[in-house]
């Protein structure tokens, strides 16, 4: 998604795709994304947002810990992902739940740095209060500061640019 971002903004009158090719189960899937925006000042727009987005967390991460985990995010990501209309930040927390657990494989859980830096349940980090320096995306995320890091990347790879927020 960077390099799809990237090339948006510096060439955005052409509409890039690109194609994620994954096995689900036994079978291989593919899926595209493309930066959207209804013409090319849009689509400039709104990549450089998203990675203005990403590097943000990036410098805040070279910082400090943030609570921002690789399983906890990719499942909140899958969910957010599954469907047109936004979840609510419960959804969204118990997703990122199954990520963190090691179902089958490592989880976030188990991982040192994890550990070492966050020496708390799920839940605990789950229910951290977001602060008013945490980034902010598109759709609220119901005071988790957890949630509130997780929804910035959704929001910087341009997940959250399909999903319908309700009013």
């Amino acid at each position: 998604m960077v390099d799809l971002l990237c090339l948006t903004a510096v060439h955005p009158e052409v509409r890039w795709r690109s194609h994620r090719v994954f096995r689900k189960g036994e079978r291989a899937q593919c899926e595209t994304s493309t930066v959207p925006g209804e013409d090319a000042d849009e689509r400039r727009a709104r990549a450089l947002e998203g990675l203005t987005t990403l590097l943000d967390l990036r410098r805040r991460g070279l910082r400090a810990p943030i609570p921002m985990f690789p399983g906890a995010s990719g499942k909140i990501l899958e969910r957010l992902r599954a469907g047109k209309a936004a979840p609510s930040s419960v959804e969204l927390i118990a997703a990122g739940f199954q990520g963190w657990k090691p179902f089958h494989m490592p989880g976030d859980q188990g991982d040192d740095a994890v550990r070492y830096c966050f020496d708390a349940s799920y839940e605990e980090l789950a229910s951290e209060p977001a602060t008013a320096a945490d980034p902010t995306a598109r759709l609220h995320h119901g005071g988790s500061r957890l949630l509130a890091f997780s929804l910035a990347l959704a929001d910087g790879l341009c997940v959250l640019d399909h999903v319908l927020v309700p009013e």
